[in-house]
């Protein structure tokens, strides 16, 4: 700089007036409105206009509140989160409010760039802003800008330094859930984020902002309206606020409601079709897409213990007040992602859990897109036991086959004192029926070799088609070989007794297991040579020679749940019979995926699960026969086509079984 720049008194009290002058009476929003200018490669240009994300307004403006000191905003990906919060703060600190401002990312690598991007296009496209800076190479570096009033904003990264080093009155930390929840052992982000700001009194404020990234336990249900799961992270954060949600006015009955996922409506799995549904049952109006804009610009936003009439009135006091300004942003006011887009990514994580069992798609959909905690999927929320008796049809009778079936496979499960067996029809794509569900009682598997004799009479066992025109049995039958100790010996043994009389392609035993590593089903080869056991007894004995069908259960019965949750006919359908007694949908609502354990688990260890145990043992035979795989434009084998006579299964002359008992 010339050594005559500031020759001139009327220079010199310029420049020095941006650090005496007072903070103008400006919202952060007109100040956005005002000074800042995007451009956006391939997108808009032009002056910042709030009416693109008008549920921004008021948690904008909130971050110059002397009210609050605090601020957590939750929301999903694609909402405007960056730009309405930290870019505008930043131009507010900057031109209005001169101030030391310290803006936190994830990672150090999303710090650079955050600077190099973001930071560097609002310093070249909005004069005003550039204009305050001091043009000293020195004060404008990757991660530190320094500003005529003296003031420095700065781009840091979650590190022990950066967050419990001197105090500064604002930080902002984004894209929190992604941040350590432990800095170097001294505690969360934000709290010693916090910490930092707390010197500058009312004049401070601290914000943290994210899409969530928690899994919610399903029994979990608010104790208050506006409640958040509790869960680690910026939902939790959320929870110690004054917990506000924004409102929309419903245009078909004028009454308001919050425009979340669970308002979403769409049909025959085609995102093409989908739109709002007012949740109010006086209404349930359909809201088109192309209403999005005005729906989204007439919400409102309301505290805990506050309530809004169809007339806009706001009634009611703040149940939490404080100084924590806590936000939460339905997806479906997200202005930069349509709802078309958000049922899509759904819908195709969901295909994925489908066919894999794998929920992370699901999870990561939800967390980001939909702006909300995860509930793991499981079969007691979606389809309980009232709801699937609500699908029975009383037409269905037991014992016989439904026209459109073309094969049958059999499940049997052993207890104490009995085998349970239930025997599954299937059809084109997979959709099936219950057909039969019957009990061998008065027995003991564990002790008695002969007791076993009585699942011949489940494999011969034949149905007759509701036109009576044959009789169809069973092209598969398993049974599971796990118990109490003496259950795998006799299982053994009776396989190579039924071997011998000619089921040997018929008939397999299996054994269930939760190892994610696993598929969904293997044969297995068990070859213990008789070992014993810690109590010194003997083993059941194997040497390599018996199959076993070894079932990932977790994965198997994951399908099973989701295709119960299918609630119209089409592929993997289940057919749900009127006979079945009350006890068999208790059966079948008894466990409850658990995502910390990785697997499914008993609501009770007293719950009886036999027909959610005897479903997967079924549809595992779907996947040992390779039915899953099946072209049903032309199905292949035999036993899958219309009407086969291969589908009929005539009784065996047993022989002599040479098993002893």
């Amino acid at each position: 700089m010339p050594s005559n720049a500031y020759a001139d008194p009327a220079k010199i009290i310029k420049e020095v007036a941006h650090i005496v002058k007072p903070p103008r009476r400006m919202s952060v929003t007109q100040c956005a409105e005002d000074y800042r200018v995007l451009n956006i490669p391939g997108g808009y240009s032009g002056p910042y206009r709030v009416n693109v994300t008008p549920y921004m307004q008021d948690p904008q403006n909130d971050l110059a509140s002397r009210e609050y000191t605090e601020m957590v905003l939750v929301g999903p990906a694609q909402c405007g989160k960056t730009a309405a919060l930290l870019l505008n703060w930043f131009c507010y600190n900057v031109v209005i409010s001169p101030s030391d401002y310290m803006i936190v990312q994830a990672t150090e690598n999303r710090a650079e760039d955050f600077s190099r991007k973001d930071i560097s296009r609002l310093l070249r496209f909005s004069a005003e802003v550039k204009s305050q800076q001091t043009g000293s190479a020195n004060d404008d570096n990757m991660y530190e800008k320094v500003f005529k009033a003296g003031n420095i904003v700065s781009i840091a990264w979650p590190t022990v330094s950066h967050l419990a080093g001197k105090s500064i009155p604002r930080v902002a930390l984004t894209d929190y859930d992604r941040m350590p929840s432990d800095i170097g052992g001294d505690g969360e982000p934000f709290d010693l984020a916090r910490k930092r700001t707390e010197t500058f009194d009312t004049l401070a404020m601290c914000l943290a902002e994210s899409s969530p990234s928690g899994t919610v336990d399903p029994d979990w249900h608010p104790s208050s309206p506006h409640e958040a799961p509790p869960v680690p992270g910026i939902l939790s954060l959320y929870n110690r606020g004054d917990r506000r949600r924004y409102y929309v006015k419903c245009p078909h009955c004028g009454d308001y409601f919050i425009p979340d996922f669970n308002t979403f409506h769409w049909v025959n799995r085609d995102p093409k079709t989908t739109h709002l549904q007012c949740p109010h049952t006086h209404c349930h109006g359909l809201i088109d897409p192309s209403q999005k804009t005005a729906v989204t610009a007439s919400g409102v936003w309301l505290a805990e213990g506050q309530q809004i009439d169809s007339h806009g009135v706001i009634s009611g006091e703040k149940t939490r007040p404080g100084n924590i300004a806590s936000f939460l942003i339905p997806c479906g006011v997200a202005a930069f992602q349509t709802w078309k887009s958000i049922v899509k990514k759904y819908l195709d994580a969901y295909e994925h859990f489908e066919k894999t069992g794998n929920q992370d798609a699901l999870k990561t959909t939800t967390n980001v897109d939909q702006g909300d905690a995860y509930r793991p999927k499981r079969l007691g929320d979606d389809s309980t036991a009232e709801s699937l008796q609500n699908r029975k049809q009383n037409s269905l009778m037991q014992g016989i086959v439904p026209h459109d079936c073309r094969f049958l496979t059999t499940s049997i499960d052993v207890q104490k004192n009995s085998f349970v067996v239930q025997v599954h029809g299937w059809g084109p794509n997979l959709t099936s029926w219950i057909i039969d569900r019957y009990t061998i009682d008065g027995i003991d598997p564990a002790t008695y070799q002969r007791d076993w004799e009585n699942l011949y009479d489940v494999f011969d066992k034949t149905y007759p088609t509701a036109d009576n025109s044959r009789l169809m049995g069973s092209i598969i039958t398993t049974c599971d070989a796990n118990g109490r100790p003496g259950v795998t010996d006799r299982a053994y043994n009776f396989w190579r007794s039924a071997a011998l009389q000619g089921y040997k392609r018929r008939f397999i035993l299996t054994q269930g297991h939760s190892n994610p590593n696993k598929p969904n089903i293997e044969i297995i080869y068990p070859d213990n040579g008789k070992r014993k056991n810690r109590s010194g007894k003997i083993t059941a004995d194997a040497r390599g020679q018996i199959p076993v069908l070894h079932i990932n259960t977790t994965l198997v019965k994951n399908t099973v749940s989701a295709n119960l949750r299918i609630e119209s006919m089409g592929p993997g359908y289940v057919n749900i019979p009127g006979w079945l007694p009350e006890s068999w949908f208790s059966e079948m609502t008894a466990e409850y995926y658990d995502d910390n354990k990785g697997r499914w688990v008993k609501s009770s260890q007293k719950a009886a699960n036999e027909a959610f145990d005897l479903c997967a043992y079924n549809y595992a035979s779907i996947l040992h026969i390779k039915a899953h795989l099946i072209d049903w434009d032309n199905p292949q084998p035999s036993w899958a086509q219309s009407g086969n006579p291969t589908n009929i299964v005539r009784k065996r002359r047993r022989k002599k079984n040479t098993i002893p008992h």
